[in-house]
């Protein structure tokens, strides 16, 4: 499991953020380049874990630690989508995987006006 936050728009001026922006996002998406078909800011939040309590651990620090900077981000003109991001693995055998959303994490997204976004692969 891992975590991403995505902000994202189709006239969000993502160039116009990044010169001041604290944080660093590990990819930009810029509409119709490539597959993008909005453009998008993405950021690391939470590293690879099999721990829901860590990944749910980190994500809380990591949005408590950037409280500003992610509420300023989430109030800029053009933003339509505003998601954590949470990629949950299910191997192929397995009929389903259970993943119990913890209430200070969660508690710590609202305050921010962050939407969820479970993503499962394989």
């Amino acid at each position: 499991m891992l975590c991403v936050l995505r902000i994202a728009g189709d006239d969000l001026d993502i160039d116009a953020m990044l010169p001041n922006a604290k944080l660093s996002p590990f990819r930009i998406d810029r509409k119709g380049e490539g597959k993008a078909r909005t453009n998008a800011l993405n950021y690391d939040v939470a590293a690879d874990t099999e721990s829901a309590d860590k990944l749910f651990s980190d994500i809380r620090a990591f949005l408590l630690a950037n409280r500003q900077e992610i509420a300023a981000l989430g109030r800029r003109p053009g933003v339509q989508h505003f998601i954590l991001d949470i990629a949950v693995s299910v191997a192929e055998e397995m009929a389903s995987r259970s993943l119990v959303l913890s209430k200070d994490m969660m508690s710590a997204a609202v305050e921010l006006g962050l939407s969820f976004e479970i993503s499962i692969y394989r």
